[in-house]
């Protein structure tokens, strides 16, 4: 029908911007691979239905806890908290799975999900286990939570790369995506009082409204 091929045609046309836009990173990405494994797992990571299926994943997606200190409207963290619960990966199942992946060179991990990594008590262990056995690792982060980590530490992690989200360019933008969701934010990270919520987003430069004070060390 005319309507599905004009609906089909946009989302072709969507999808070609996509891989257009994504051009730089995929440079990047590939001026990273240093074998033929790697390249062939690259292709296979972006192209999975070319392939036949592999016995083990190219990426694997490790989550050290959904738990977090901030509150993003956009993050679907608030519902799948309610459901699940908040959990913290333990160091010695972590150890188990780095070792299964250790087997599989070109594996790449990522350090995500729903919750900040910083807040895993044990990061810094989960992320030396990953280093010893030399895993090529993505680690992402909003990043305020990374003063508990010396550069110097950070740097023995062995990171492939580090993501930081940037939730806003400015006070505004960033008072409307990340605090939009204060009272479930306190709730679920230990904020008990929405004057401690304010005074962390005033850390960020973020104008309490007038019905809110911000106390007073």
């Amino acid at each position: 029908m005319p309507g599905q091929q004009n609906a089909a045609t946009r989302l072709n046309a969507k999808r070609f911007k996509q891989v257009l836009m994504s051009a730089p990173r995929y440079a990047r990405e590939l001026a990273n691979v240093r074998d033929p494994r790697g390249l062939y797992n690259w292709f296979y990571y972006k192209l999975p239905y070319s392939f036949p299926l592999m016995d083990f994943p190219t990426r694997v997606n490790l989550e050290p806890t959904n738990d977090c200190n901030l509150g993003c409207r956009h993050c679907p963290r608030t519902l799948s908290v309610k459901q699940r619960g908040l959990g913290y990966l333990d160091p010695s199942l972590f150890a188990k799975i780095t070792g299964e992946i250790a087997q599989h060179p070109g594996c790449i991990v990522k350090v995500v999900g729903l919750g900040e990594p910083a807040l895993h008590p044990e990061l810094g262990l989960l992320m030396t286990q990953l280093a010893s056995h030399r895993i090529a690792t993505g680690l992402y982060t909003n990043g305020e939570l990374f003063k508990r980590f010396s550069p110097e530490e950070i740097i023995t992690w062995n990171l492939q790369t580090i993501v930081i989200s940037i939730e806003g360019l400015d006070a505004k933008l960033l008072a409307f995506v990340v605090f939009a969701a204060l009272p479930c934010f306190g709730q679920k990270s230990g904020y008990s009082s929405s004057s401690r919520q304010v005074v962390m987003a005033a850390s960020f430069g973020w104008t309490a409204p007038q019905s809110l004070s911000i106390p007073r060390s």
